[in-house]
């Protein structure tokens, strides 16, 4: 199975509800990135954010909006389906050809392949699952659920990323958290933990879910909660309002320390365990991790640094990236197609001993 769904490209994902007061046009400036020019991934919204006699409203925005969307956009652009039956009414849309995917909310062993069913066979769309139903609690079920997906060819390899409806699984519960806590403070910190350990060993992305605040006073429980997102591996989160995209993606940039990390374990001549900065390094467990960080510096970019891909070709895909941090100029190329991993095609230092001196010189410690 390809593993392109763990690369981090999505960043924060903004929902908008297709019912927006300017209705069709605006739906049409955020497709296209004339709204938010930074925003890596939408997902206009016709489930929870929609009442249900606002759904025809919201289905004839996007039908009139459809057609003017860039097909070369920056943005990514998927719908939520508020559930399997309008998904068959939204494939069968003029322009529908036009976005990159779906959102399946409420995703469960009992509704997987009545979706599914719903698809064109052949479509390019890829698909984002929400997991947040009662089964979400299941492990038993979390892993059924996974072994349908691996064992059919048309669903596992259309998974963009696992989203996880945190809100609906504190419905279940009642809970409703303290807009100061993070949802790794909530009871369900360790369902989170179990889906990231039922899907993420077997290539699927799992993506933060969303937090509530969007307030300048509350950025900082947003990037606690980003911090502990990425402690899981997760490098694409949920969010409800633009201004939390920039928090969101300030916390994937690298660390000067985990970059050389990487470029150590790529280094061609390195040793099988070495120390640095205090740590075993040890490249045959920890080089998909290093390959992730470049993914990450070409997406996020390097914390107190620059990175920059000048001359690099789109048609091609080929990137020629350049980094900047204090008095390091790194220069490496990296190879990118839709639908296949990231790969270095050229080691960024011919030798981990120069990490070491790049490290000494930097006083970095």
């Amino acid at each position: 199975m390809m593993d392109h769904r763990l690369m981090p490209s999505l960043g924060g994902m903004l929902f908008v509800p297709t019912t927006l007061e300017k209705g069709a046009p605006a739906l049409i400036q955020i497709a296209n990135g004339q709204k938010f020019p930074n925003l890596r991934t939408v997902i206009f919204d016709l489930e929870d954010s929609v009442k249900a006699e606002d759904v025809p409203l919201g289905m004839e925005n996007l039908r009139r909006a459809l057609p003017e969307f860039w097909t070369d956009s920056t943005v990514q652009v998927y719908v939520r389906a508020r559930d399997a039956s309008n998904l068959s009414a939204l494939v069968q849309m003029p322009g529908i050809e036009r976005i990159h995917g779906f959102v399946l909310p409420k995703l469960d062993t009992t509704n997987v392949k009545d979706y599914f069913k719903r698809l064109p066979r052949q479509s390019h769309f890829a698909i984002m699952p929400i997991l947040e139903t009662m089964e979400t609690f299941s492990t038993d079920k979390l892993l059924r659920l996974r072994d349908i997906l691996d064992g059919n060819n048309l669903y596992g390899p259309r998974i963009q990323c696992i989203l996880i409806g945190a809100m609906d699984l504190l419905k279940l519960l009642r809970i409703q958290p303290d807009i100061e806590d993070t949802i790794y403070d909530t009871v369900i910190a360790g369902v989170i933990d179990n889906i990231v350990l039922a899907f993420t060993p077997a290539g699927y992305k799992v993506s933060g879910t969303i937090y509530r605040g969007f307030g300048e006073e509350l950025e900082a429980v947003l990037s606690r909660e980003v911090e502990l997102d990425t402690k899981r591996g997760m490098f694409s989160k949920l969010a409800i309002h633009p201004r939390q995209i920039e928090v969101i993606e300030a916390g994937y940039a690298v660390s000067i320390k985990d970059l050389l990390r990487a470029l150590a374990i790529l280094a061609p001549d390195a040793p099988g365990v070495f120390k640095l900065f205090g740590e075993m390094v040890e490249p045959v467990t920890q080089i998909e991790w290093a390959k992730r960080i470049f993914a990450r510096v070409v997406r996020f970019g390097l914390s107190g640094g620059e990175v920059t891909a000048p001359g690099s070709s789109a048609r091609s895909h080929d990137l020629q990236i350049e980094l900047k941090y204090k008095h390091l100029n790194l220069t490496w190329s990296q190879h990118w197609e839709p639908g296949s991993p990231d790969r270095l095609a050229a080691a960024p230092v011919a030798s981990y001993l120069e990490v070491l001196q790049l490290s000494e010189s930097l006083q970095i410690k």
